[in-house]
């Protein structure tokens, strides 16, 4: 049973970094489906996950040329098969989302 659901239109206001994990946005998207508009400048791209009644988010951060011309474009940073680094934004670090995630991550593989 899959605990973890997207909710593109769940309030994040008041969250902050609570974890980081790996991951490919291939997989992400297999899990989640299509991310929501970010910010536009630091992140590129964001999920929004209910976990149990808590919510959080999945999103890169400053990984692309929307923070940095230096940077790949969004296209190529989505695309690129190796994993990237991956932050999670909550009210509180719950470990066990985290390992949830790592969790669901290997199924879908």
């Amino acid at each position: 049973m899959n605990r973890m659901k997207s909710e593109p239109n769940a309030s994040i206001a008041g969250t902050s970094r609570v974890g980081n994990f790996r991951a490919t946005y291939k997989e992400l998207f297999d899990l989640f489906g299509e991310p929501v508009e970010s910010d536009g400048y630091k992140v590129s791209t964001e999920w929004k996950v209910r976990y149990f009644e808590k919510i959080y988010t999945i999103y890169d951060y400053k990984e692309t040329n929307l923070y940095s011309d230096e940077l790949p474009s969004v296209e190529e940073f989505r695309s690129d098969k190796n994993p990237k680094l991956w932050g999670v934004g909550g009210f509180a670090y719950s470990e066990l989302f985290i390992l949830e995630l790592h969790r669901q991550l290997t199924l879908i593989k």
